[in-house]
């Protein structure tokens, strides 16, 4: 997989100075396209699984699903799947996209836990899950 950082970061974040250890990271979001509607990432901040689903869901959605010969309007169509996350609700195609691709699973009460925060065990998985399937896909780059 080829993340070639390009450093040329045209809008900078107000919160992430060019001396903080996530500038580099975050120009490639920025430039990449992931975070083109963000001012600030926050970066001192816990991530929720909501925020979780829509960033991997931004940055990876598209190809794997592409990879796996799945197409957003069949996962759209398989409906409400959590009852914490309705079909108006601003996350509810990050969740179903990260759900259909087995990045992301919800909790057994059948909630996502959209403002849950993510704890180190629960970020491995996902990372790990993640892996697994860019590696399954033979995905070159994104």
């Amino acid at each position: 997989m080829n993340l070639t950082q390009n450093l040329n970061c045209p809008i900078e974040y107000n919160d992430i100075p060019r001396d903080h250890y996530a500038y580099d990271a975050a120009c490639t979001f920025r430039n990449r396209g992931w975070t083109d509607s963000l001012t600030t990432l926050e970066p001192n901040e816990p991530v929720t699984r909501a925020e979780t689903a829509s960033l991997l869901n931004r940055v990876i959605g598209g190809p794997l699903l592409s990879a796996k010969d799945l197409r957003l309007g069949k996962v759209i169509a398989e409906g409400q799947v959590f009852s914490d996350v309705t079909l108006s609700n601003q996350f509810f195609v990050d969740t179903a996209v990260v759900r259909s691709l087995g990045i992301m699973k919800g909790n057994p009460d059948k909630t996502f836990g959209l403002d849950t925060t993510l704890n180190r065990a629960e970020a491995a998985t996902i990372f790990f899950r993640l892996m697994d399937k860019i590696e399954e896909s033979e995905m070159r780059s994104i």
